[in-house]
């Protein structure tokens, strides 16, 4: 499964917002079923910086045994 969302940055200050690139992570019990690289960027001043982002899911990480597959 994938998915795309949007990762929002608000800077409330009134000075320039520099951050440094980052990963967010998806985790099922402790299973990482995927990750996203959000890169570094600089918010303006009060204004919010939009970053588009597309995560794939891969569920064959969490084995057989897992309840969030359902049983068939």
């Amino acid at each position: 499964m994938s998915f795309t969302t949007q990762i929002r940055v608000k800077n409330t200050n009134f000075r320039p917002y520099k951050y440094d690139s980052s990963s967010l992570s998806f985790q099922y019990q402790g299973v990482t079923l995927g990750q996203v690289v959000i890169p570094k960027g600089k918010a303006r001043w009060r204004s919010t910086e939009n970053t588009g982002a597309t995560v794939i899911l891969n569920n064959k990480a969490l084995g057989s045994n897992s309840s969030i597959l359902g049983k068939q």
